[in-house]
C-alpha cells in the first residue's frame, strides 16, 4: 500500500509538471463557511441572563386591537391571579424532563408522554391537548393524543409547521386558539357544561416530542404577546420552570421575528389611540371645509401687488388685450 501511494503521489507530481503547473506556487482560496445569513440582516435573541428573572405579573395593559390575540373578556374572566407565577429556577431532576410543569395556571409545557399519561391529564384538570408536529412523516404516529382524550372527554388539536419561519407565521393563530378556550366570557362558555369555578376551569397542555422546542416556542409566545415580554425575558421565565427547554438558532429567529410583528401591532394601536385623542374644535373644521382651496387670478394679483415692494407689476402685456373668445359657433345652415 505504501509503495502504491508513493507511485501514485510521484506520477501526480511528474504529470503536474509536466503540464507547467507548480503546486507550491498555485494559490488557494479556501472556501466560506455556510450560512443563513439571518444573523447579518437582523438581530437575533441575545444571551439569556438568568439572574434577572422575575415573578410574572398581570399585564397592565394589552395594546392589540380587540380580537387579535384574544377577545376583550379574557383578563376580566380569568382573573389577575390567573396571570401570575413564581420565579427562580427550583430544583430540576433529569427525570423531570418526561413531565410536564406548569408556566401559567392554565398554561402546561411537556413532552409527548406527558400528553399520554391519563393520570397525570386527569390530576392536572387539562382540557386541551395542543400538540406542535413537524412534518415528518411519523410525527402524526408519534405526537398523537387522541385516545387519552377520547377517554377523558377532552379536546385534541394539533398545529402542523414546516419550518423555523413557518411557525413564527402561525404563533399568532395558535395563541388565539389557546386563549379562545381557556377565556371564560360569557361568549366562550355558552354552551359549556363546565361552570365557573376559582381558578381556571380549562387548562391547555403544549406538547411537542420532547417539550423542548417547538412547543417550547409556542409558549414563549405566548408569554411575550400576553406579558409584552421581550423574548429573552419570556424564554428565561420558560426555561425557568422546565429547564431541559432548549430553543437553537434556528426557533430564537422565529421570535425574533414574531417579536416585530407584535410590536408593530402595539405601535399601531398607540398610534391610532393617540391621533383618536387629538380634539379638533368644531368652528375650526367648518372654516377649513368653507375656505376655498384654490386662489382666482385676481386674488393672487392682489397677494402680488402688497408683496411688490417697488409697486411695478408686468400688466402692459395684459392691457391691450382684448376679450376675444378663441373659438366661436358658426351657423352651417
Amino acid at each position: 500500500m505504501t509503495a502504491v501511494a508513493d507511485i501514485s503521489l510521484a506520477g501526480h507530481s511528474a504529470d503536474a509538471s509536466s503540464n507547467g503547473v507548480h503546486p507550491a506556487a498555485s494559490k488557494y482560496t479556501p472556501t466560506q463557511p455556510w450560512s443563513t445569513g439571518l444573523s447579518a440582516n437582523r438581530p437575533t435573541v441575545e444571551h439569556l441572563q438568568y439572574q434577572n428573572i422575575e415573578p410574572l405579573t398581570p399585564p397592565t395593559e394589552h395594546d392589540f386591537p380587540p380580537g387579535y390575540l384574544a377577545c376583550p373578556g379574557l383578563f376580566s374572566s380569568l382573573g389577575t391571579h390567573n396571570f401570575t407565577s413564581t420565579a427562580g429556577i427550583g430544583a430540576w431532576l433529569y427525570t423531570m424532563r418526561r413531565d410536564a410543569q406548569a408556566i401559567l395556571p392554565f398554561l402546561y409545557l411537556g413532552p409527548n408522554t406527558a400528553a399520554r399519561n391519563t393520570e397525570f391529564l386527569r390530576s392536572e384538570g387539562i382540557t386541551l391537548m395542543l400538540g406542535v408536529r413537524g412534518t415528518h412523516s411519523s410525527h402524526p404516529t408519534i405526537i398523537n393524543s387522541d385516545k387519552q382524550a377520547h377517554e377523558l372527554g377532552i379536546e385534541a388539536d394539533y398545529v402542523v409547521v414546516d419550518e423555523s419561519q413557518d411557525l413564527a407565521s402561525k404563533l399568532r393563530s395558535i395563541i388565539c386558539r389557546i386563549n379562545g378556550h381557556v377565556c371564560c366570557c360569557e361568549k366562550h362558555q355558552k354552551g359549556q357544561k363546565t361552570p365557573f369555578a376559582p381558578g381556571p376551569p380549562k387548562k391547555v397542555l403544549v406538547f411537542c416530542e420532547t417539550g423542548n422546542e417547538r412547543s417550547g416556542v409556542v409558549v414563549v409566545a405566548y408569554l411575550m404577546a400576553i406579558f409584552n415580554m421581550s423574548p429573552e425575558a419570556a424564554m428565561v421565565n420558560v426555561q425557568g420552570q422546565r429547564l431541559c427547554a432548549s430553543l437553537g438558532g434556528t426557533f430564537r429567529h422565529a421570535l425574533a421575528s414574531f417579536a416585530d410583528v407584535i410590536n408593530a401591532a402595539r405601535d399601531v394601536t398607540r398610534a391610532n389611540r393617540f391621533s383618536a385623542s387629538l380634539t379638533i374644535p368644531e368652528s375650526e373644521v367648518a372654516r377649513s371645509r368653507s375656505r376655498s382651496r384654490k386662489r382666482s387670478f385676481s386674488s393672487a394679483v392682489d397677494v402680488m401687488e402688497q408683496n411688490d415692494s417697488d409697486g411695478c407689476m408686468d400688466n402692459a402685456r395684459f392691457e391691450d388685450r382684448n376679450e376675444r373668445v378663441p373659438f366661436a359657433d358658426v351657423d352651417m345652415s
